[in-house]
């Protein structure tokens, strides 16, 4: 059951049950501002009680205790903030596609983003979802998943990719799992603090989505080998 908010709540708590709330009150006050400051949004949000920031804000609190009123969201519904990944030079795709995977059918997965973002709306889609979106506010959208439908993801979706070192060099496999779960494992193994300058990918196919998002992060790639059981691929941070 959720907690009714009281003058003591943090603002966390009304921010959770109404993401726009941010953004109206990042203009209303030099200390409110804050709350679009990645990092510091987070901190500000814990601290400031309900009362303190209506107090801020100009605002009579019954007005941020009202938010009790507003529709909730269902409770398989997910709710993603990616502004503070973009602002903090991080891709987003990994915890989208995450988070996707977990969505049941006629489950949402909601984005808020700086932009409307084509590329990834067509990606989860084609995890069985249907995507529509709407700006809610200066450099503010927000894009809606619905699933309606079993993605193809499922049969091996407990399997896990398999890491480990040879002669210096970061093997990953990931043969054995479901798109779109090799692509955020990769991703994930590249933005790891301790992965050097080289890794061999070992792959059941070949990941044209994988491609741009090597780009996007500086890496190269090339073809080690292929055959009927799948392609192995080294990348490179930088340029060939």
């Amino acid at each position: 059951m959720t907690t009714k908010l009281t003058e003591s709540s943090p603002l966390s708590e009304a921010l959770a049950r109404d993401p726009d709330l941010k953004d109206r009150l990042i203009g209303l006050h030099p200390v409110l501002a804050g709350l679009g400051i990645p990092g510091v949004g987070r901190y500000l949000a814990d601290k400031l009680t309900i009362a303190r920031t209506a107090n801020l804000a100009g605002l009579d609190v019954s007005a941020l205790l009202q938010i009790d009123a507003a529709p909730t969201q269902a409770a398989s519904d997910v709710h993603i903030d990616v502004r503070d990944y973009l602002a903090g030079g991080q891709s987003p795709l990994p915890p989208v596609m995450e988070a996707a995977l977990t969505i049941p059918v006629d489950g949402n997965l909601i984005v808020d983003a700086p932009f409307d973002p084509m590329p990834l709306r067509d990606r989860v889609d084609e995890m069985g979802f249907e995507s529509s979106s709407e700006q809610v506010g200066d450099g503010h959208w927000r894009i809606r998943f619905h699933r309606i439908r079993a993605g193809d993801e499922g049969h091996r979706s407990s399997a896990k990719p398999t890491v480990w070192t040879e002669g210096g060099v970061i093997h990953i496999d990931v043969s054995d799992l479901d798109p779109p779960q090799p692509l955020v494992a990769i991703c994930a193994l590249l933005e790891a603090p301790d992965t050097g300058d080289e890794v061999i990918v070992h792959h059941d196919r070949e990941p044209h989505f994988l491609y741009p998002e090597l780009s996007e992060r500086g890496w190269s790639w090339e073809p080690l080998s292929a055959s009927g059981d799948g392609l192995d691929l080294r990348l490179t941070r930088g340029q060939i």
